[in-house]
């Protein structure tokens, strides 16, 4: 009875195998002429192109320092990241929900946060994949946003300051953008491992005071840890006109939620965060940067001042980290201390 078995077990792999090599050549027949003809409409269109070139060399109808949407650089492909992305909002639309307006909540939230780690990536890859510097902390520049928003824009009558959320929210940003230069100047000449090692406990010395310092406390109950309570732009404006508006657009049972509004801001300044960070990378001082990133002692005989630039990227990857703390506030309408945990800045 084994013999048997193993007989037709052999008879069985060889007919898979026979089968899997007919299937092959199959494809290899039908898919050769298609890639050959492929290959050779590449070829021409690459000689319309150069023929194009040589006969317009002024026409220049993307500046140089532009990308290629199919091009992978240091910056990433972004035609992998829009495929991904819209395939990412098609599963949470696809996802089972209650209501349509549970559905819209969902792509809304996931839209927005992704916008937030988003801003977080850039000031990571700022300062860690174009300066050279292995920051750990990039968790304490979005706390402190996100705390300096909060209490800044928090009421008077829980502990906070009653300010207009914009100018709490610029204020976040420039004090962000303070810290980051001042922090440069004891730790910008560390090497790797070790500003990695100040720049993750900053984040923990964060959270520690917020959970400790009375001071860091603001809303109804000013004794509880943790910030909240505070007002958001632009809701006011959102919730007495443009909420009916969108919700009758989108069929929404009931007035069009703050977190739409939310993503579509996120959205924008991630796309202005990203234009100005393109530019700025592709200008001189960009290329100072990576040169500071490749050999620091290289670029310092050519003259270039190592800690000024330095300084420099650290203040804006800085401010952009808090304008990610600031919509993390607005999304979430409080502040709570393990929001800055360490381990945020390894998942980033």
């Amino acid at each position: 009875f084994l013999v048997m078995a193993n007989t037709h077990i052999d008879e069985f792999y060889d007919f898979t195998g026979r089968i899997v090599i007919l299937m092959k050549n199959i494809i290899s027949t039908v898919c050769s002429p298609l890639y050959s003809y492929l290959t050779r409409q590449q070829i021409n269109v690459k000689r319309v192109a150069g023929n194009i070139a040589n006969t317009y060399p002024k026409v220049n109808l993307r500046p140089r320092n532009w990308i290629r949407i199919d091009r992978e650089t240091e910056r990433g492909s972004w035609a992998t990241f829009l495929v991904l992305f819209a395939v990412l909002v098609l599963i949470v639309w696809l996802l089972p929900s209650v209501s349509n307006l549970t559905k819209t909540l969902q792509v809304a939230r996931i839209v927005t946060l992704l916008g937030i780690f988003g801003l977080a990536a850039f000031s990571l890859n700022l300062h860690t994949g174009i300066t050279g510097m292995t920051n750990f902390g990039i968790i304490f520049f979005v706390g402190l946003g996100a705390v300096t928003v909060g209490l800044l824009s928090a009421p008077v009558e829980t502990n906070g300051y009653g300010w207009n959320p914009w100018i709490a929210t610029l204020i976040a940003v420039l004090v962000a953008a303070v810290a980051g230069w001042l922090l440069a100047y004891p730790t910008a000449r560390l090497r790797m491992d070790y500003f990695a090692i100040v720049t993750i406990s900053l984040g923990e010395i964060l959270r520690i005071a917020l959970q400790a310092e009375p001071l860091l406390r603001a809303g109804t109950v000013t004794s509880a840890i943790g910030i909240s309570q505070y007002s958001r732009p632009l809701e006011d404006w959102w919730e007495n006109g443009p909420s009916g508006i969108v919700a009758t657009l989108l069929g929404l049972p009931v007035d069009a939620p703050y977190v739409i509004l939310l993503a579509i801001m996120t959205t924008i300044t991630v796309l202005l965060i990203w234009f100005l960070l393109t530019t700025l990378l592709a200008s001189p001082w960009g290329r100072i940067l990576r040169s500071i990133r490749e050999d620091e002692i290289v670029s310092q005989h050519h003259g270039h001042n190592i800690l000024t630039h330095k300084a420099a990227s650290l203040a804006l990857g800085a401010a952009i980290a808090a304008l990610s703390g600031a919509l993390w506030a607005w999304l979430n309408t409080n502040v709570w201390p393990d929001f800055m945990n360490p381990v945020r800045s390894t998942f980033l």
